[in-house]
Protein backbone atom coordinates (compact mmCIF):
# COMPACT_ATOMS: atom_id res chain seq x y z
CA UNK A 1 0.00 0.00 0.00
CA UNK A 2 1.35 3.76 -0.81
CA UNK A 3 -0.45 6.97 0.45
CA UNK A 4 -0.11 10.14 -1.38
CA UNK A 5 -0.32 14.24 -0.74
CA UNK A 6 -3.90 13.33 -2.84
CA UNK A 7 -5.48 12.04 -0.21
CA UNK A 8 -5.49 8.48 -1.70
CA UNK A 9 -4.34 5.03 -0.54
CA UNK A 10 -3.34 2.60 -3.51
CA UNK A 11 -2.90 -1.20 -2.94
CA UNK A 12 -0.73 -3.18 -4.76
CA UNK A 13 -0.11 -7.10 -5.90
CA UNK A 14 3.05 -8.67 -6.24
CA UNK A 15 3.29 -11.21 -9.04
CA UNK A 16 5.40 -13.96 -7.19
CA UNK A 17 6.00 -15.02 -10.81
CA UNK A 18 7.84 -12.18 -12.13
CA UNK A 19 8.36 -9.96 -8.89
CA UNK A 20 6.77 -7.02 -9.85
CA UNK A 21 3.70 -5.44 -7.97
CA UNK A 22 0.67 -4.14 -10.26
CA UNK A 23 -1.90 -1.62 -9.51
CA UNK A 24 -5.26 -3.61 -7.93
CA UNK A 25 -7.38 -0.50 -6.54
CA UNK A 26 -7.37 3.16 -5.42
CA UNK A 27 -9.25 3.90 -2.13
CA UNK A 28 -9.68 7.67 0.14
CA UNK A 29 -10.94 7.69 3.14
CA UNK A 30 -8.43 10.74 4.40
CA UNK A 31 -9.06 14.38 4.13
CA UNK A 32 -5.19 15.28 4.05
CA UNK A 33 -2.52 14.72 2.82
CA UNK A 34 -1.23 10.89 3.80
CA UNK A 35 1.41 11.21 5.91
CA UNK A 36 2.62 7.67 6.64
CA UNK A 37 1.49 3.73 6.68
CA UNK A 38 3.14 0.58 8.31
CA UNK A 39 2.02 -2.69 8.02
CA UNK A 40 0.11 -4.70 10.86
CA UNK A 41 2.57 -6.29 13.12
CA UNK A 42 0.29 -9.43 12.37
CA UNK A 43 0.50 -8.82 8.16
CA UNK A 44 -3.38 -8.63 7.64
CA UNK A 45 -3.58 -5.32 6.77
CA UNK A 46 -2.17 -1.64 7.26
CA UNK A 47 -2.38 1.60 9.93
CA UNK A 48 -2.33 4.44 7.66
CA UNK A 49 -2.09 8.32 9.22
CA UNK A 50 -2.96 11.51 7.73
CA UNK A 51 -2.72 15.41 7.87
CA UNK A 52 -6.34 15.23 8.55
CA UNK A 53 -4.99 13.96 12.56
CA UNK A 54 -6.92 10.80 11.45
CA UNK A 55 -5.45 7.07 11.74
CA UNK A 56 -7.07 4.10 10.07
CA UNK A 57 -6.65 0.57 10.55
CA UNK A 58 -7.04 -1.01 7.25
CA UNK A 59 -7.80 -4.77 6.23
CA UNK A 60 -5.66 -5.99 3.24
CA UNK A 61 -8.37 -5.25 0.96
CA UNK A 62 -8.24 -1.28 1.84
CA UNK A 63 -11.70 -1.80 4.31
CA UNK A 64 -11.65 0.10 6.94
CA UNK A 65 -11.74 -1.73 9.84
CA UNK A 66 -11.18 1.08 12.90
CA UNK A 67 -10.59 4.65 12.99
CA UNK A 68 -8.96 6.31 15.73
CA UNK A 69 -8.92 9.91 16.47
CA UNK A 70 -6.99 11.99 19.19
CA UNK A 71 -4.31 14.39 17.58
CA UNK A 72 -4.31 17.82 17.69
CA UNK A 73 -1.82 18.03 14.45
CA UNK A 74 -1.17 15.93 11.51
CA UNK A 75 0.04 12.50 12.12
CA UNK A 76 3.87 11.84 10.42
CA UNK A 77 4.66 8.60 12.35
CA UNK A 78 3.16 4.84 12.95
CA UNK A 79 4.72 1.88 14.75
CA UNK A 80 3.67 -1.48 16.12
CA UNK A 81 5.27 -4.27 17.51
CA UNK A 82 2.77 -6.15 19.25
CA UNK A 83 -1.22 -6.92 17.91
CA UNK A 84 -3.04 -4.93 20.65
CA UNK A 85 -1.36 -1.70 20.62
CA UNK A 86 0.37 0.47 18.33
CA UNK A 87 1.87 4.20 19.07
CA UNK A 88 1.38 7.38 16.88
CA UNK A 89 4.04 10.81 16.74
CA UNK A 90 2.42 13.90 15.75
CA UNK A 91 2.99 17.65 14.83
CA UNK A 92 0.92 18.27 17.86
CA UNK A 93 4.28 17.55 20.28
CA UNK A 94 3.28 14.19 21.50
CA UNK A 95 3.05 10.52 21.04
CA UNK A 96 -0.03 8.76 21.49
CA UNK A 97 -0.03 4.77 22.44
CA UNK A 98 -3.47 3.08 21.43
CA UNK A 99 -5.72 0.09 21.78
CA UNK A 100 -6.27 -1.70 18.76
CA UNK A 101 -9.54 -3.11 19.31
CA UNK A 102 -11.21 0.21 20.97
CA UNK A 103 -9.86 2.52 19.39
CA UNK A 104 -9.23 4.65 22.38
CA UNK A 105 -5.83 6.93 23.40
CA UNK A 106 -4.30 4.98 26.21
CA UNK A 107 -1.14 6.65 27.37
CA UNK A 108 0.28 10.16 25.43
CA UNK A 109 3.69 10.95 25.84
CA UNK A 110 4.80 14.67 26.15
CA UNK A 111 7.35 16.69 26.38
CA UNK A 112 8.02 16.49 23.12
CA UNK A 113 8.87 19.74 19.94
CA UNK A 114 6.63 19.56 17.20
CA UNK A 115 6.69 16.80 14.92
CA UNK A 116 7.42 13.15 16.80
CA UNK A 117 8.89 10.32 15.28
CA UNK A 118 8.57 7.22 16.86
CA UNK A 119 9.69 3.09 17.51
CA UNK A 120 7.96 0.75 20.25
CA UNK A 121 9.95 -2.50 20.72
CA UNK A 122 8.23 -6.14 22.31
CA UNK A 123 10.44 -5.18 25.37
CA UNK A 124 7.65 -2.92 26.33
CA UNK A 125 10.78 0.21 25.15
CA UNK A 126 9.07 3.05 22.86
CA UNK A 127 11.65 5.51 21.59
CA UNK A 128 10.73 9.01 20.70
CA UNK A 129 12.28 11.75 18.93
CA UNK A 130 11.35 15.17 17.71
CA UNK A 131 12.39 18.87 16.00
CA UNK A 132 14.84 19.68 19.48
CA UNK A 133 16.76 16.77 18.31
CA UNK A 134 16.09 15.22 21.89
CA UNK A 135 15.82 10.88 22.26
CA UNK A 136 13.45 10.19 25.06
CA UNK A 137 13.21 6.41 26.26
CA UNK A 138 10.00 5.25 27.52
CA UNK A 139 8.97 2.23 29.26
CA UNK A 140 5.23 0.67 29.31
CA UNK A 141 4.43 4.80 28.90
CA UNK A 142 7.18 6.11 31.56
CA UNK A 143 9.82 8.05 30.75
CA UNK A 144 13.39 6.14 31.33
CA UNK A 145 15.57 8.53 29.75
CA UNK A 146 16.37 11.89 27.82
CA UNK A 147 19.07 13.26 26.05
CA UNK A 148 20.24 15.13 23.04
CA UNK A 149 20.52 12.81 20.18
CA UNK A 150 20.70 15.49 17.00
CA UNK A 151 21.50 19.50 16.42
CA UNK A 152 18.25 19.55 14.11
CA UNK A 153 14.87 17.62 13.97
CA UNK A 154 14.90 13.50 13.61
CA UNK A 155 13.47 12.18 11.05
CA UNK A 156 13.35 8.27 11.84
CA UNK A 157 14.02 6.00 14.36
CA UNK A 158 14.38 2.14 13.58
CA UNK A 159 15.80 -1.09 15.70
CA UNK A 160 19.20 -2.55 15.08
CA UNK A 161 19.15 -6.07 16.39
CA UNK A 162 21.68 -6.82 19.20
CA UNK A 163 22.81 -3.23 19.24
CA UNK A 164 19.87 -0.88 19.98
CA UNK A 165 18.27 1.10 17.31
CA UNK A 166 19.55 4.19 14.58
CA UNK A 167 17.95 7.53 14.24
CA UNK A 168 18.58 9.74 11.24
CA UNK A 169 18.21 13.39 10.93
CA UNK A 170 18.67 16.41 9.04
CA UNK A 171 22.14 17.78 10.39
CA UNK A 172 22.87 15.12 7.98
CA UNK A 173 23.98 12.66 10.97
CA UNK A 174 22.52 8.59 11.19
CA UNK A 175 23.55 7.65 15.01
CA UNK A 176 23.42 4.19 15.98
CA UNK A 177 22.32 3.89 20.15
CA UNK A 178 22.04 1.29 22.77
CA UNK A 179 18.90 0.59 24.17
CA UNK A 180 19.98 2.33 27.66
CA UNK A 181 20.77 5.71 25.18
CA UNK A 182 24.39 5.06 24.71
CA UNK A 183 25.79 6.13 21.47
CA UNK A 184 27.87 3.55 19.60
CA UNK A 185 28.49 5.74 16.79
CA UNK A 186 28.14 8.12 14.23
CA UNK A 187 28.01 7.74 10.42
CA UNK A 188 28.35 10.61 7.95
CA UNK A 189 27.96 10.72 4.44
CA UNK A 190 25.09 12.10 2.92
CA UNK A 191 25.51 15.77 2.05
CA UNK A 192 22.18 17.35 3.20
CA UNK A 193 18.70 16.60 5.22
CA UNK A 194 18.46 12.36 5.72
CA UNK A 195 14.37 12.08 5.69
CA UNK A 196 14.43 8.23 5.83
CA UNK A 197 15.62 5.27 7.00
CA UNK A 198 14.65 1.79 7.40
CA UNK A 199 16.43 -2.03 8.99
CA UNK A 200 17.27 -4.73 6.30
CA UNK A 201 16.68 -8.72 6.97
CA UNK A 202 20.48 -8.89 6.41
CA UNK A 203 20.80 -6.59 9.44
CA UNK A 204 21.89 -3.44 7.27
CA UNK A 205 20.16 -0.23 7.51
CA UNK A 206 19.37 2.34 4.80
CA UNK A 207 18.95 6.11 4.50
CA UNK A 208 17.54 8.07 1.90
CA UNK A 209 18.50 12.23 1.99
CA UNK A 210 17.61 15.38 0.49
CA UNK A 211 21.13 14.59 -1.77
CA UNK A 212 19.12 12.30 -3.91
CA UNK A 213 21.27 9.37 -2.72
CA UNK A 214 20.44 5.83 -1.00
CA UNK A 215 22.90 5.01 1.60
CA UNK A 216 23.69 1.33 3.12
CA UNK A 217 25.19 0.95 6.34
CA UNK A 218 26.82 -2.04 8.33
CA UNK A 219 26.01 -0.06 11.49
CA UNK A 220 28.35 -2.76 13.53
CA UNK A 221 30.96 -0.94 12.16
CA UNK A 222 29.84 2.14 10.61
CA UNK A 223 30.74 1.40 6.99
CA UNK A 224 29.17 2.03 3.69
CA UNK A 225 28.24 -0.75 1.79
Amino acid sequence: MSGSVDTTNKIYTLDEINGKYTFDKEIQYHEGFVMNIIPTCTDDGFISAGGDKKIYQLDCLGTPIMEYNGHDAKINSLSQCDPTYFVSGGWDGTAKIWDVASGKITQTLEGHSYAVTVLTLPNGITITGSQDGIIHLWHQGVEQKKFKGHNDIIRGIVEVPGLGFATCSNDEMVKVWTLEGDEIRTMQGHTTYIFAICALATGEIVTGGDDCHLRVWNPADGKLK
